[in-house]
């Protein structure tokens, strides 16, 4: 699933990143990073036209 294909229309709602663990110059040894996404389906052509949402 990694290939490259397009798996439908999606929004990202959140995105967190957390660093932990810093060394002697200050740069992180782990960094976290949480992304959360909504699929987006669309509804009648006129809903989507009204919220701009094409």
């Amino acid at each position: 699933m990694l290939s490259g294909a397009v798996l439908g229309r999606w929004v990202g709602t959140s995105l967190q990143e957390t660093r932990t663990l810093f060394d002697a110059n200050g740069m992180p040894s782990k960094v976290e990073t949480q992304l959360r996404l909504t699929r987006y389906v669309p509804g009648p052509i006129s809903t989507e036209l009204r919220t701009g949402l094409f």
